[in-house]
């Protein structure tokens, strides 16, 4: 509620003072670290850095200063993946998540022109939608004759259903928070739409969820851990059409916008 006021109250300022809406497709990908509460968690398993993608869409509000309120609506995909040391017992397990991502970012331009240069910061909010995997275990093999197998994430409180198919999370946080400072350039195309590059450093607030109760197969002695946040060095390209909502002029076109001074 507290984002959907903040977002309201800016877009009523910035319209009230000839703002412009640049609106359009995102795509790029993020690096992923996940931090563990458990801090000495790498010394026991190998936990592999995420590369991964986001696709979605950008929206703008351009007041007549260099000040900017940026949101977007984002699908994410991301990876977490923990093996065992060399040295011991085989055991890889993988896990893919998905997100719904969005984020209230302010945005202020250092530099403007034909290429602007701006910096970000803000707020990022994400919802857990479901999450698949598979693993690969010499317990599992020396025990049941199988090595591994796959399965899906269900959220539900019924403990009974961690199997070759289902790891059950009995405590999900499925919205999770975070917070994001980056920066970016602005790049207007001679077709009246702009071109924006992003870079920025995103930080985990959030666990994924508890590890009570939490088995990936019964009988076998690894528990998955899920006690942990996702960090991000988050990069992607915008491609932004502009609207300016005070020309009233029957087919105008926003093309134009690119020829005014910058807001």
């Amino acid at each position: 509620m507290r984002f959907l006021i903040i977002f309201s109250f800016a877009f009523l300022i910035s319209t009230g003072i000839q703002a412009q809406f640049w609106f359009g497709p995102k795509i790029g990908g993020q690096f992923t670290k996940h931090s563990y509460q458990a801090k000495d968690y790498s010394k026991q398993y190998d936990v592999d850095k995420d590369l991964n993608w986001h696709a979605g869409f950008a929206l703008q509000y351009t007041t007549e200063q260099r000040f900017a309120v940026h949101t977007e609506l984002i699908y994410q995909k991301v990876r977490n993946r923990v093996r065992n040391k060399v040295d011991t017992a085989v055991l890889d397990h993988r896990t893919d998540y998905t997100f719904l991502t969005t984020s209230m970012h302010g945005r202020f331009a250092f530099m403007e022109g034909v290429v602007s240069l701006y910096g970000l910061f803000g707020p990022r909010m994400s919802y857990w939608v479901n999450g698949s995997g598979s693993y690969v275990s010499q317990e599992a093999s020396d025990n049941f004759g199988v090595p591994g197998g796959s399965y899906t994430v269900e959220f539900s409180d019924n403990l009974g259903g961690a199997g070759n198919q289902t790891l059950v999370v009995p405590r999900p946080n499925r919205l999770q928070y975070g917070l994001d400072v980056g920066i970016g350039t602005l790049i207007d195309l001679a077709s009246g739409q702009r071109l924006a590059v992003e870079v920025k450093y995103g930080i985990g607030h959030s666990n994924m969820g508890f590890n009570d109760d939490l088995e990936l197969v019964e009988g076998i002695t690894y528990k998955p851990n899920i006690q942990f946040a996702n960090d991000m060095v988050v990069f992607s390209v915008s491609y932004l059409f502009g609207y300016n909502p005070t020309d009233r002029r029957k087919g105008s076109s926003t093309n134009k916008l690119s020829n005014k001074k910058k807001k």
